[in-house]
């Protein structure tokens, strides 16, 4: 069953994240973890946001081998950063995570 066109954009990503169809990396979860934003401002910051740019995904991993740099805002109404692509599973397509974190913030 296909879920989603082949290569990605904001609409792709939007409907995959409201869908609850996307993971964390490990360093996400760690910042979620920690306190430093909830989920539902990474799941805000895709439904109010727009690509800043797509990038080359070094793993080529990804479908299409594209990352998106996305900002939106998040529930506060604050901007808000998120790195990721678009991955397909045996089951379909989902969005992974690479980064997220307030606009402002650096955690590298």
């Amino acid at each position: 069953m296909r879920q989603g066109p082949k290569s990605g954009g904001i609409r792709h990503i939007r409907i995959l994240v409201a869908g609850g169809r996307y993971e964390l990396s490990e360093k996400v979860f760690g910042l979620l973890a920690d306190g430093y934003f909830e989920l539902e401002d990474i799941e805000s910051s895709i439904r109010t946001g727009r690509v800043l740019k797509s990038q080359k995904d070094e793993l080529a991993a990804s479908v299409g081998c594209k990352k998106y740099v996305i900002t939106g805002t998040d529930t506060c109404g604050y901007g808000f950063y998120t790195v990721g692509k678009i991955m397909k599973s045996s089951d379909g397509y989902y969005y992974f995570f690479i980064t997220a974190h307030d606009q402002e913030a650096n955690y590298e």
